[in-house]
């Protein structure tokens, strides 16, 4: 589990360290559940509050929509063109 350090960390960088925990990409639905409830937020599991977090992680520069709904890290993906990664090489690790 992450250690938060106060309560001040942003949705967005509680979701930069799950995914750097998991050391994969996530589902975004799947990454904003894990980050309310890593907050000790999940009755704020409205629309509204998914909405918000999602459009914080697309802002986030940190952040690399893989399509189908997936997030990874940029960092993972330097010098990679986005057309030409292939997302089922994460699937089939699972």
């Amino acid at each position: 589990m992450i250690e938060l350090n106060g309560a001040n960390m942003s949705d967005a960088d509680v979701a930069y360290k799950i995914l750097k925990e998991k050391r994969q990409p996530e589902y975004y639905k799947n990454l904003i559940e894990e980050v309310l409830k890593q907050k000790n937020n999940n009755h704020l599991a409205t629309p509204q509050t998914m909405a918000a977090i999602h459009t914080q992680i697309n802002l986030d520069h940190r952040f690399y929509h893989l399509g189908k709904g997936q997030w990874s890290l940029q960092e993972w993906h330097k010098g990679e063109a986005k057309e030409s990664f292939n997302i089922e090489s994460y699937e089939d690790q699972e």
